[in-house]
């Protein structure tokens, strides 16, 4: 966690902005309306401290046809707050 933190304090501003605009959320095209085309099982994983992504996570599981809802005591970074949790679920698929 320490080194973690370390890293990202190391970040610039205006950096995390410009990665933000191209990589983040707002910058993909949504394909809600496509995911009952999966034809796979779908792990949708969320913190239960963070409300938009699980939000996010309970409509997608909904909508797959296998997609399953795993919401962890975490806020937003699932994988660091809960590593051992979500990679037993992952090796559950």
């Amino acid at each position: 966690a320490a080194a973690d933190r370390a890293l990202r304090l190391e970040q610039s501003g205006a950096g995390l902005a410009a990665a933000l605009r191209g990589l983040g959320q707002g910058s993909m095209p949504w394909l809600g309306a496509r995911l009952g085309e999966l034809g796979c099982e779908v792990l949708w994983v969320a913190g239960e401290r963070d409300p938009r992504y699980r939000a996010l996570a309970e409509e997608g599981a909904a909508a797959c046809a296998q997609g399953r809802l795993l919401v962890l005591p975490a806020g937003h970074n699932v994988v660091a707050e809960r590593p051992q949790e979500l990679a037993q679920a992952v090796r559950g698929l």
